[in-house]
Order: C-alpha cells, then sequence, then structure tokens
C-alpha cells in the first residue's frame, strides 16, 4: 500500500530533501526531453528510492513523486509516471496507474517512445565470484533503445541470497562488475535469472531503508522479468546421500588425517554440520564454506540447532582447521586456506561464548528429538518456526510456565491451557472444550501430523496473523 506523503516540518532536513528532490527532476526532465530511455529509467529509479526522511521507506518516496506528477500535470509528469509504472512494485504500480490514467483523461499523455520503458532484449550473461563463492555477481547486458547497458547484480550468499549491490551502465564496454573476482564464466540467460531470481525477492521484504548502492534495484527488478523463466528441473538440489559421499571424501583426505585419526567420531560430526550447510540452497554444492560462512555456522546456526558433546567441543578446531585446508585445495585455491583458517578461529571463539547461553539452550530443546549432524537444514529451520507458533518461546509464555521445558509434551497442554484459559467462548462451547482444542492444535502443529494444520497455519502467518489468533482460527469449534 502506497503511503500518503506528508510534508515534513520546516528546517534543514527538509530543506536538503526539497533541493534534492528539484535536482532529481531536473536529471529526469533532462533526460525524458533528450529521448533518453536509459537516462529516464535510471533518474526515476532514483527518485523513487529517494530518502525523504530517517524512516521512510521506497514505497513512500515513490508515492511522494506519484503525487508531484498529479498535481504538476505536464506531459513529463506524464512520461515519470509510466516509468514508475515499469519499474514499481506492484502497489506503486496501482498508484502510478491511477494517477497516470487521471492525467490522460484530460489529454495529458507521455511522448510516444517512453512507451518502451523497460522492454529491453536481453543478450548475454556472465557470473564472476569470489574464491569462496560467498559473493557473486550476475552481469546480463541488453539490448534498448537503439544501444546496449549492463545491469550487474551483486549477490552475498552466506545465509539466503541477498542483494547488496545494483548497478547499471551503458559503458558495457569499460564495465568492470566486480574488480576482485577469482572466477568468471558465461552463463545462460535462464541461468542468470535463476540466480538472480530469489536474491532479488528476498530483498524485496528487505528494502525499508534507503542504501545508495540499492538505488537500481527497481531496473534489476524491471530487467528480470525480461529474461527467460528457467526450468525448475534444471535446479540442482543435494542429497542426503550427496552430502555425505562429500563428508567420506573429506574423511579420507590427507589435510584431515590427523583429526581423523585423534577422533573420527567427532570429525565426522563437525564434516556433516558443515556440508548439510552449505548446500542448503539449490545449485549450491556441498562443501563449498567461506569465510563468512563459517562465522554463520558456528557463531549462530550451531548454538541455535546442535546439542555438542565435550568431544565434539574439543574436536571443533583441529576438525575446522582440517576443513579448511580441504576445502580451499578442493576449490584450487590453497593459498585461500589461511582467511578461512583465521575466520574459523575467530568463529570458534564465539562459538565458546555463545553455546551455552540459556537463550540458545531454549531454542535447542525445541527440535532435540529431530536434529542429527546430517539433517537436512531447511527441515530444522522449518520446524523451528513450526514449533515456536505451537509453543512460544518462554519470554512470550504466561506467566509462570517459563521455565517448563519445551520438548515434554506435558509442557504444551500446560502452556495452552494457561494461554486460553480467559478467551472468550464461542456459542455451545465449554471452557474444558476450548482448552482441550487449543491442545490439540498445538500438537498438531509441534508434530506437523496431520501436514494440513500446519499449511493451514503458514498461510495465516504470511498474511500477518499472530500466532494466538491462528490457533484460535485452527480450532474448529
Amino acid at each position: 500500500m502506497i503511503k500518503k506523503h506528508r510534508t515534513a516540518p520546516a528546517g534543514p532536513d527538509t530543506t536538503a530533501v526539497s533541493e534534492a528532490i528539484e535536482t532529481l527532476l531536473a536529471e529526469l526532465r533532462k533526460a525524458l526531453n533528450a529521448g533518453d530511455l536509459l537516462g529516464s529509467e535510471i533518474a526515476t529509479a532514483a527518485c523513487m528510492t529517494l530518502p525523504l526522511g530517517p524512516e521512510v521507506g521506497p514505497e513512500t518516496s515513490a508515492g511522494a513523486f506519484i503525487e508531484l506528477a498529479g498535481r504538476s500535470r505536464r506531459p513529463e509528469d506524464a512520461a515519470m509516471l509510466r516509468l514508475i509504472l515499469s519499474l514499481g512494485s506492484p502497489a506503486v504500480k496501482r498508484a502510478a496507474s491511477k494517477e497516470l490514467g487521471n492525467l490522460t483523461a484530460d489529454g495529458i499523455f507521455p511522448a510516444d517512445w517512453v512507451t518502451e520503458a523497460g522492454k529491453a532484449t536481453p543478450l548475454r550473461a556472465t557470473r564472476h565470484s569470489d574464491a569462496f563463492g560467498e559473493l557473486q555477481v550476475i552481469t546480463v547486458t541488453y539490448g534498448y533503445g537503439g544501444g546496449e547497458h549492463a545491469v550487474a547484480v551483486a549477490i552475498a550468499s552466506v545465509d539466503y541470497p541477498q542483494v547488496v549491490q545494483v548497478s547499471v551502465t551503458a559503458d558495457v564496454a569499460a564495465f568492470v562488475p566486480f574488480p576482485g573476482a577469482t572466477r568468471e564464466e558465461e552463463i545462460s540467460l535462464a541461468e542468470a535469472r535463476r540466480r538472480m531470481g530469489p536474491a532479488l525477492d528476498y530483498t524485496e521484504g528487505d528494502a525499508d531503508q534507503y542504501e545508495p548502492e540499492m538505488v537500481y534495484l527497481p531496473i534489476a527488478r524491471s530487467r528480470l522479468r525480461r529474461l527467460p523463466v528457467p526450468d525448475e528441473a534444471d535446479t540442482r538440489r543435494y542429497t542426503a546421500a550427496e552430502r555425505g559421499a562429500i563428508a567420506d571424501e573429506f574423511m579420507a583426505s590427507g589435510q584431515a588425517a590427523d583429526a581423523v585419526a585423534a577422533d573420527a567420531a567427532a570429525t565426522r560430526f563437525w564434516a556433516e554440520i558443515l556440508t548439510a550447510y552449505s548446500s542448503r540452497i539449490p545449485d549450491e554444492p556441498p562443501g563449498l564454506i567461506g569465510p563468512h560462512r563459517m562465522r554463520d555456522i558456528l557463531g549462530e546456526h550451531v548454538p541455535t540447532f546442535y546439542p555438542v558433546t565435550q568431544a565434539q567441543r574439543d574436536q571443533l578446531r583441529p576438525a575446522a582447521a582440517a576443513w579448511a585446508a580441504w576445502s580451499a585445495a578442493q576449490r584450487g585455491v590453497p593459498e585461500a586456506a589461511g582467511e578461512l583458517a583465521d575466520a574459523a578461529g575467530q568463529a570458534i571463539a564465539a562459538f565458546e561464548k555463545q553455546y551455552d547461553e540459556p537463550y540458545y539452550a531454549t531454542l535447542r530443546g525445541y527440535l532435540a528429538d529431530l536434529v542429527t549432524s546430517d539433517a537436512d537444514v531447511e527441515m530444522l529451520r522449518m520446524a523451528l518456526v513450526r514449533r515456536t507458533l505451537a509453543l512460544p518461546l518462554p519470554d512470550d509464555r504466561p506467566e509462570k510456565t517459563d521455565s517448563l521445558d519445551a520438548a515434554d509434551p506435558a509442557t504444551r497442554r500446560t502452556v495452552a491451557a494457561a494461554e486460553f484459559t480467559a478467551c472468550a467462548l464461542p456459542d455451545g462451547v465449554t471452557r474444558e472444550q476450548l482448552i482441550a482444542a487449543a491442545q490439540r492444535v498445538v500438537e498438531e502443529l509441534w508434530t506437523a501430523e496431520p501436514p494440513a494444520t500446519w499449511q493451514h497455519a503458514e498461510r495465516l502467518s504470511v498474511d500477518g496473523t499472530n500466532r494466538h489468533d491462528i490457533i484460535h482460527a485452527l480450532l474448529n469449534l
């Protein structure tokens, strides 16, 4: 939904914003008057993402320019609205379309050439990446308005793929998308879409604040739609057996020999965790662990999910050092092993501080019956989401139930009874029936049986329904 633009109080910030608006509008009008299609899009994207205040999101910024166009009512304003239509989110598109309809109804039309906005022709794509595959840049070259331009999307793949920068240039020949890249390859246009799509989707929900590196995000999303849709069958998802084979390979390597001799079982434990984490994203093969991922795994992932014995803790440092040497050698960058080993050392120090914190111990209690070192990471994450919906974390439970063990079915019954004991009763339903129904729903969510209960709850959660109301909706009373 487009928020109505409110005039900020007078002061230095208001003056700066007004000057920025005037500068952007001047650039946009110059590009429009020159018939510069790409330049007009770049200026429009900058208008749409201009920060109008410390907590103003991009849709609010776009809404402000849409209102401005509706008030000034000139042909160039109709052109800007047409450009916003090609670049905006669904909510932005609806607002721009309505305002453009008002202008055209009064005979105010954009220039004919503006109707070609966004209709770029994809030509070729490349992928650049760092030694560890944690940062990649997908660059697509397009034919557009009689020339060519490149759109480069930098994606960090530490946890979920996330866009960290978007670049747009008409100087294709001189453009260097990733100066520090160690790998470069030509990829198909469909593969470019498969790699960029999830990152752009994930970043869409995290774009509430202005970042200079993300000004051209609307253009990247618009251009993504011009790429061929990839065949889902081409997406590689690695199985538990394939992850196990990589762990076997590591265990048999020369780099792991000393660690295996000291404690084979504990070394295997860490190898399985590393392979499971590194292959959780489609198309990411097991074993691709870099410095940032190593810190994420040991600093957050392991403390959240895995019970670790003292023997496994004692073996973490030699196992991680062996993995760093082996992984770097496997990828043909043995010179990077030291960087990975240093990151592992930092991560181990953080792990030792965080693992025993009560918060992480509580989270691990939610998954004690599901966790194994080779368990599918996405399954564990979804189970944690599902089970914390069924049973809130201690700070969100009713009074005097916060210290109870989540893994005990009696805890779940007690908490559900305490939570629903004061709820209004539907007609013809007794307090005992309401509580029994709530306890049944909580247990169905905890166990994911039947699956339909969780599927319904997930849909309600995505729509923004809070967990208490979700359980009420599932009572079937």
